[in-house]
């Protein structure tokens, strides 16, 4: 991905992520405010919001390779935690 799209795949993954994340953290808040029992959803969203964080450490860093596995992971997370999210 990275030869064929450059090292701003990468970084357009992460702001997307980024995004995915402060959307999600909105919505899981309602969703507790409304009664919804949110822990495990909570805990998917912390361990995306871990991946994002060590993406963006390696993107600091040059290494976009990392930043794009990671970055991928999270990503992952966030779509399922979101397909669950409407249930």
């Amino acid at each position: 991905v990275l030869e064929t799209l450059g090292n701003e795949s990468a970084v357009r993954l992460l702001n997307e992520a980024d995004a995915a994340i402060r959307d999600t953290r909105l919505k899981l808040n309602l969703m507790k405010d409304n009664g919804r029992d949110v822990l495990r959803l909570q805990r998917m969203l912390k361990s995306a919001t871990d991946f994002y964080n060590h993406a963006r450490t390696a993107e600091q860093h040059g290494d976009y390779r990392t930043a794009l596995d990671h970055g991928s992971h999270a990503a992952g997370l966030l779509n399922s935690l979101q397909q669950l999210m409407a249930r």
